[in-house]
């Protein structure tokens, strides 16, 4: 598809400030932003009239290349292994967004359009999630225990946080170590959440994916 040159525009200054907001912190303002990026600050306002319309606008870009990623079909048959190269591939996507996703963290109800946005993800993916259990449930990797009300609120709990809050704690406690360096630390935690429920054939996808719990 062929941008018109004011939306071209547009996803320039969004990527931009992608770039700039991951590398110098969220405390920036619109006119250092402006600054940085050598354009006036009305440039910016024209198209985020504040710091809460700019990051909604990324979140949106954000959530549509993850959606984009789930509609991919991948061959052979789902299990916990494509489940875990699946996240894997997330996780880079969330790096590459991760100052969207610690903004979102620090949002409050006060931030109307922002936190609405938020929560409306949120309980998409608490969907997706409850729909890709009962996959691998049908598929014979996980058991069906899983799903009993008190234990499945419990693992959404630990998958959910774990799979948002790494961002956090890769810039908060592990700054001395890469992405790179923690992304498979990360992930074998977040995955943790399913060991106490892989069927033994699970667990061989699991091994085969690389890892081993």
């Amino acid at each position: 598809m062929v941008l018109s040159k004011g939306l071209k525009s547009k996803a320039e200054l969004l990527e931009q400030a992608r770039v700039l907001l991951n590398e110098e912190g969220l405390g920036i303002t619109l006119a250092d932003l402006a600054s940085k990026m050598n354009m006036t600050q009305g440039k910016i306002t024209y198209h985020f009239p504040t710091k809460d319309h700019l990051f909604v606008a990324l979140a949106q870009r954000y959530e549509d290349i993850q959606m984009n990623m789930r509609n991919v079909q991948v061959p052979g048959v789902f299990g916990l292994d494509v489940f875990y190269l699946r996240a894997a591939e997330a996780m880079d996507v969330q790096y590459d967004y991760r100052c969207v996703i610690r903004y979102i963290a620090t949002s409050v109800k006060a931030q109307g359009h922002l936190f609405e946005h938020s929560s409306s993800f949120y309980k998409k993916n608490k969907e997706i999630m409850s729909r890709i259990m009962k996959v691998l449930i049908e598929v014979k990797s996980i058991n069906p225990k899983i799903l009993d009300p008190d234990t499945y609120e419990i693992v959404l709990f630990q998958f959910t946080s774990l799979f948002t809050t790494w961002v956090i704690n890769l810039e908060i406690y592990d700054t001395d170590k890469t992405y790179e360096e923690m992304k498979p630390v990360y992930l074998k935690g977040i995955f943790a959440c399913f060991k106490a429920f892989a069927t033994r054939k699970g667990k061989t996808e699991l091994k085969r994916a690389g890892l081993v719990l």
